[in-house]
């Protein structure tokens, strides 16, 4: 009889002992699942897309997908209506943790004038940064034969040979006359497949090419959407070898279509 207790109270002990395992490891899992619950941890938001909204609108919005607004900087975009936020980063759709802030540039309620740098003289690249630095853009390449191929040799601003220390419209862009020596005249057309709106030009200038026209789908209803475009195809198709000459203009489609921007990237 007392072997057999034995036995019995072993039994009784593993099972209260598997028992106990079982309670605990249920109670962990309870644990951080609540945990999971309270903090959201690992959960991710999409973010709205606050261009084209005025701070106002904007708050709301940002309030009710859980993210802050944070302004940057301003700018002057005259297509756009004064007050309205024309950029935002991270751009709408991306996910994103709970509670980040959306740094967003407002359209100036006036011009915020910049000086115009001297760039004569300079190398394309260098010029283009030099630009990009005070707040403006390359506007159209104007090649004419040269010694020096790509060696800056007039800025011009609505097609006029602009002073260097002049104030214009931040954003404005500037046309730069160029050079094109015997040599080196060729360029090679890149992949813009998927570039947004604002990267697009930037990266034309740096393969010394020209922005033919933008063609936008029936997606894009308004300046907001404009902004929030991307390249779904290009003409001329990207090219392996330098088979076109520097300043040939580019045709590029965009979309706000995501789906239509991924399938394009893919063919």
């Amino acid at each position: 009889m007392a072997k057999g207790q034995k036995q019995s109270d072993n039994k009784w002990l593993l099972k209260q002992f598997l028992l106990a395992c079982v309670a605990a490891f249920l109670t962990v899992i309870i644990i951080l699942f609540l945990f999971k619950i309270i903090t959201r941890h690992g959960k991710e938001i999409v973010v709205p897309n606050l261009v084209g909204m005025t701070m106002q609108e904007a708050k709301r919005v940002a309030k009710d997908h859980h993210v802050r607004i944070k302004i940057s900087d301003s700018t002057y975009v005259p297509r756009m209506q004064k007050g309205l936020i024309y950029r935002q980063n991270p751009a709408p759709g991306s996910n994103v943790k709970k509670g980040r802030r959306v740094i967003v540039i407002v359209n100036s309620m006036i011009p915020k004038l910049s000086k115009v740098p001297n760039v004569v003289g300079q190398p394309l690249r260098q010029a283009q940064g030099n630009l990009n630095s005070a707040k403006f853009r390359v506007g159209k390449l104007i090649y004419t034969p040269d010694i020096a191929t790509n060696n800056v040799i007039a800025q011009l601003y609505n097609g006029q040979p602009i002073t260097p220390g002049r104030e214009i419209p931040s954003d404005s862009e500037i046309d730069l006359e160029v050079g094109l020596g015997s040599s080196g005249t060729m360029t090679r057309i890149p992949n813009l497949h998927g570039l947004s709106y604002y990267d697009v030009k930037n990266e034309l200038v740096n393969y010394c090419l020209n922005l033919n026209k933008m063609v936008f789908d029936s997606s894009v209803k308004s300046y907001a959407d404009t902004v929030n475009s991307f390249v779904y195809k290009q003409i001329p198709e990207p090219t392996k070898g330098a088979n076109y000459k520097l300043g040939y203009g580019v045709t590029l489609y965009l979309t706000t279509n995501k789906e239509l921007v991924k399938s394009s990237s893919t063919k």
